[in-house]
């Protein structure tokens, strides 16, 4: 596709699009990276020039390197092209930083603050317990009077009391929803870290282009 569009084949910047999508499922290795950068200092850089919103989009994926380089070549050739786009996605990318900054903190102070609450939650279990198996009681009390002394229903009330009453039966409940409540309170915020570690990288390389367009 790129030498295509090198040697000016007709129809071949339509292709433009589809470099892009393959750079950006590219592998660990790197294999249209690779050919891709080979390959960029012989396409002219105002091929690049109806590209610059996607490129700007890719600072924030896996092949924001090979994009950075278009980018920087068209700041040095076509800065007043470029400096409009370049300066509102700086300003979308500074905004996304300083939210996910902050929703990390927030998350971070939220699981500080969970943690006494869960141990709390097990101190407290056996009252709450104790309440429920009273109601349980009651209620089946009456339901019992109501039924007519129905023996069927009276020993599935009672089994029912009875498991309640067993106080091995709590631990694993509140255990598990500890576990619950714990592993996605570490996921939500390892995923705020992955937005804030891509968002202050693209940020970063917005900057890099906007110093390199200044100096221009």
């Amino acid at each position: 596709f790129l030498q295509g569009i090198r040697f000016g084949v007709s129809n071949s910047r339509s292709h433009m699009a589809r470099v892009l999508y393959l750079l950006s499922f590219d592998t660990a290795n790197e294999p249209v990276g690779r050919i891709f950068d080979k390959h960029l200092d012989q396409v002219p850089h105002w091929v690049w020039l109806s590209w610059i919103p996607q490129l700007l989009l890719s600072l924030q994926r896996t092949e924001a390197p090979h994009c950075k380089l278009v980018l920087l070549k068209i700041a040095a050739v076509f800065p007043q092209a470029l400096y409009y786009w370049l300066r509102t996605y700086l300003l979308e990318r500074r905004d996304a930083v300083n939210k996910s900054e902050l929703s990390r903190v927030v998350l971070a102070q939220r699981m500080q603050q969970n943690i006494p609450g869960v141990s709390t939650g097990h101190g407290g279990g056996n009252l709450s317990s104790e309440t429920e198996i009273h109601q349980a009681a009651q209620s089946s009390g009456v339901v019992g009077t109501h039924d007519g002394g129905n023996p069927h229903v009276q020993e599935s009330e009672r089994s029912s009391v009875d498991n309640n009453v067993h106080p091995g039966n709590d631990q694993p409940l509140n255990q598990s929803s500890s576990n619950i409540s714990e592993n996605s309170q570490n996921a939500a915020i390892r995923n705020g870290a992955s937005l804030a570690i891509s968002a202050a990288g693209a940020f970063d390389a917005a900057k890099d282009i906007m110093e390199a367009l200044r100096s221009k």
